[in-house]
């Protein structure tokens, strides 16, 4: 129905055949009619070429469901040969969380303003979940990921306003008494966004990896500590890469005053793996949890 809708507005449009996630790889030298179970729209506006689905109220052009992110799609011409054409996603999971908080000495309370920007695939996956729910389900969730924090005024922007731009959340919060000894305290920096578990939970694979989407995750802290207090023995900033360019890991953790500054930034471009590669990735993400793990001692000097 898309594509005729496309048509009747003389516009360069055909359908394109794939197979899901959930259905299996297609094998592009011996294609069967059985492997293909979704279709999806190809449009040529001017110069410019574009993939859409008529299944996503929050899909912008160019965005497909996940699970029809399969490397490949034949695209059926009106006449003459078809053609496969490539389905690799340009967006990504991206999200960017700020976090702008003091710590106090006299009741060991955090307290400080948390934001969060969604945008490609993440903003997907939030407007397919909260767009229509009311907003205390969506503050209902954010309190159940962080129950030890009281939270107030939750403001979402950008709900479904413009689907080409991010979704933005924001909250005042505070987390009460982290500090269980007098002058000393073990303190996790990384508040938000933190890996917790590595996703990758076989130690080997026999078959290859193939992620639906790249990831883009930054977080920045920026804490005030208590006045006379100290970070001891401040890590070293780390870099980590995947071969080939696949990915990159960033850390950095600088004093600068009272302020602590806090930079983890997780980047994965590669979404096809092969098995010997699987372990290289397994390590990586292993590398980002034991980091984000790492508390830092803060004490009185």
């Amino acid at each position: 129905l898309l594509v005729l809708l496309l048509r009747e507005l003389d516009l360069d449009a055909n359908p394109v055949v794939l197979s899901t996630r959930t259905n299996g790889r297609i094998n592009e030298e011996i294609p069967s009619f059985d492997g293909f179970n979704y279709v999806i729209a190809h449009v040529r506006v001017g110069e410019k070429e574009y993939i859409l689905d008529a299944s996503q109220p929050y899909g912008k052009p160019g965005i497909l469901p996940e699970n029809a992110l399969n490397g490949t799609g034949r695209m059926i011409l009106p006449k003459g040969a078809g053609k496969f054409i490539d389905l690799e996603p340009k967006e990504s999971l991206a999200k960017l969380e700020m976090i702008q908080a003091t710590i106090s000495a006299e009741d060991g309370e955090i307290k400080g303003n948390y934001n969060l920007s969604m945008s490609g695939y993440e903003a997907l996956r939030w407007r397919n979940q909260f767009a229509k729910a009311e907003a205390v389900t969506f503050q209902e969730q954010v309190k159940k990921q962080a129950p030890e924090w009281i939270i107030q005024d939750i403001s979402i922007k950008n709900k479904t306003d413009n689907l080409a731009t991010a979704v933005g959340v924001s909250y005042n919060f505070e987390i009460e008494n982290v500090m269980p000894s007098a002058g000393m305290f073990y303190f996790n920096p990384i508040l938000a966004g933190r890996w917790t578990e590595n996703p990758l939970k076989s130690p080997t694979r026999i078959y290859p990896l193939n992620l639906p989407t790249g990831t883009s995750s930054t977080y920045i802290g920026n804490f005030t500590i208590p006045e006379g207090y100290v970070i001891e023995d401040l890590p070293k900033p780390i870099i980590i890469t995947l071969p080939e360019n696949g990915g990159k890991f960033i850390y950095a953790v600088k004093q600068q005053g009272r302020v602590l500054q806090v930079n983890s930034t997780i980047l994965i471009s590669k979404l096809y793996y092969s098995s010997e590669d699987y372990l290289n990735l397994r390590e990586f993400f292993e590398l980002i949890v034991q980091k984000h793990a790492q508390p830092l001692t803060i004490k009185k000097i």
